[in-house]
């Protein structure tokens, strides 16, 4: 399977939160060095996404001496006609705040980074969680925020630069650590901490989540019985174009995502499959069993991939996709 931005960090963090999920104090832990290139793709891309607005331009917040600037500071906008929003960070303005101690934050950055949404996908798959990701971009020696705890569990990963981090701890002293880049903590919901700048450029993401159950044993935040059965009805950001509207444009290499937020469930029932998911309950021949093993996982795909994890004759599993994405239980592209 081809190498993909942010999955080998994505698939180190799941590891890692997994590994010490009923841990009911702070950790901090260090990325291994196979993933060093993979970070510093992850870099690259963000430089460019994090300034992009997308959806709502209230996600990028530029936060100095214990407020919010108004976006008049950093951001240009106008309603046209249609009333279609055009809304423009002024980078340099966002650069002047920077150099005079302020942070910006991108939230839900998930949302305009393909690299981060591919991080949301494979951990909430992987850890049964809603997650929700954003980015903290800082430049002086001081703190944004204080001393202070969030209502969800999360977990900050330093990809550039150094950051001071204060957490609470069971002793009678917090501890006191400098981040480096591959360096993260995973902290549960309430636990109290103090992020401050060393003088340098500095980025980290914060990785927030919510358990979608509760299990003996692991602390944190986790999700009411109402939010868990909203979270199950939502779908990944994508759609199913161009496929749904024309099956012949598929090709064998077009990249494909699992449709909703909730990992699916596959049962052997007689002689057939059964496959629940965001978009309902489906009946599949049992030789499907192994690509829709796949899909499960949450992972990209394509044709390509699942001819071969399934030994299958490539029209058939052309077939399959070609119902999945009209279906909705699969998503086109990346």
């Amino acid at each position: 399977m081809a190498h993909r931005t942010g999955a080998i960090v994505a698939e180190s963090i799941a590891q890692e939160i997994s590994d010490h999920e009923n841990t009911k104090s702070a950790r901090h832990f260090s990325l291994s060095e196979e993933s060093a290139e993979d970070r510093r793709a992850l870099i690259s891309e963000l430089w460019g996404d994090m300034l992009r607005t997308g959806p709502m331009w209230s996600n990028i917040r530029v936060f100095h001496e214990g407020r919010d600037l108004h976006p008049t500071r950093f951001m240009e906008g106008r309603i046209s006609d249609g009333l279609i929003v055009h809304s423009t960070v002024n980078t340099h303005a966002v650069i002047r705040c920077l150099e005079t101690g302020a942070t910006l934050i991108t939230n839900h950055l998930h949302e305009t980074s393909a690299a981060v949404q591919r991080i949301q996908e494979i951990l909430e798959y992987r850890l049964g969680a809603r997650v929700w990701i954003q980015s903290y971009l800082t430049k002086a020696g001081q703190t944004a925020f204080g001393l202070h705890g969030d209502d969800h569990n999360f977990v900050a990963l330093q990809l550039l630069g150094s950051k001071s981090w204060q957490v609470e701890s069971d002793g009678p002293e917090p501890t006191r650590r400098v981040f480096q880049a591959g360096d993260g903590a995973f902290l549960r919901a309430g636990t109290e901490h103090a992020v401050s700048g060393v003088g340098e450029l500095s980025l980290h993401l914060t990785i927030a989540f919510d358990w979608l159950e509760s299990t003996p044993g692991q602390p944190g935040s986790t999700l009411s019985e109402d939010e868990r059965r909203a979270h199950e009805k939502t779908y990944r950001l994508g759609n199913g174009l161009p496929v749904a509207l024309d099956p012949a444009t598929l090709e064998p290499g077009m990249g494909l995502r699992s449709a909703g937020r909730s990992r699916p469930a596959v049962r052997v029932e007689d002689d057939h499959l059964s496959f629940s998911c965001t978009a309902g309950k489906f009946r599949f021949d049992s030789r499907l069993a192994p690509a829709l093993e796949a899909v499960r996982d949450g992972d990209e795909t394509s044709v390509r991939e699942l001819t071969k994890v399934s030994g299958l004759d490539e029209e058939l599993v052309e077939q399959f996709v070609r119902f999945a994405v009209s279906k909705r239980i699969l998503l086109c592209a990346s």
